[in-house]
């Protein structure tokens, strides 16, 4: 099993990260994909990774953390592109919020992001929150094309058909399992299970049995039972069939 998106770079972790992959590995989660989310420290998944043999690093930067990118954050990352531990780009991408900075300077730098996936064969972890239909917009009129997860996927089943079709994956994180998220149960048993990745978003978004702690990557299969409870199949083959589309995904070998 995989945990396709966890934080484990954030400071949450720092007095126990060890302990947290371990228990990780005793829940059969074999790798945890680390995407870098903080401008100011994109290299730390990439340290991560390099300690740990489960552990693949992504690198890039949350739309809220734009404005302190430099030139010298873009020759840097390209370097770090070409780490072997190295397996995406992301999180990047587009939210539409008052505190964050404007879609206008959102936008160019997102581009940058894919021109730098595209030219590096890279996938890329995508953040698009209550911008679905700008965020497509943009890829349609581009008539852009690379290998990507929609990461932590809350949209509908309108806006999940344009991805799918895209060839893109979308991550199915621990809102699933909340009380109040019929709708998003409802889209994910429409779902094709061969485009879906399982993902925590830990430290944050624990599912419900563990709601109000601290998320983990061990947590990962309470997302998964829930997948296999909607969709009415076996916990194995959410397993399986997720693992796969994740290493495809990710170029990850077992």
């Amino acid at each position: 099993m995989i945990d396709a998106h966890c934080h484990l770079d954030l400071e949450q972790y720092d007095a126990d990260r060890p302990e947290v992959i371990d228990r990780a590995k005793q829940a059969d989660v074999n790798t945890i994909i680390n995407p870098g989310a903080d401008c100011l420290g994109f290299e730390k998944p990439v340290k991560i990774a390099e300690q740990f043999e489960n552990v693949y690093a992504a690198i890039g930067v949350h739309p809220e953390g734009i404005n302190e990118i430099t030139e010298g954050f873009w020759l840097r990352f390209s370097e770090l592109l070409q780490h072997p531990k190295v397996v995406a780009i992301g999180e990047v991408g587009l939210e539409k919020n008052d505190w964050l900075p404007s879609l206008e300077e959102q936008i160019p730098i997102m581009l940058r992001f894919i021109d730098l996936a595209l030219v590096n064969n890279k996938p890329i972890i995508f953040h698009v929150r209550y911008v679905h239909k700008e965020f497509q917009q943009i890829i349609r009129e581009k008539n852009l094309k690379f290998n990507a997860v929609i990461h932590s996927f809350t949209g509908t089943l309108e806006e999940s058909e344009f991805y799918l079709a895209q060839g893109y994956y979308l991550g199915i994180a621990g809102m699933v399992t909340f009380p109040k998220a019929d709708e998003l149960r409802a889209v994910v048993k429409e779902l094709p299970l061969e485009r879906l990745l399982i993902e925590t978003d830990a430290p944050f978004l624990a599912p419900q049995v563990v709601r109000g702690k601290r998320n983990e990557p061990a947590h990962v299969v309470e997302i998964a039972k829930k997948i296999a409870e909607i969709k009415g199949i076996s916990m194995e083959e959410v397993f399986q069939t997720t693992e796969a589309n994740t290493r495809k995904l990710f170029g990850i070998t077992p």
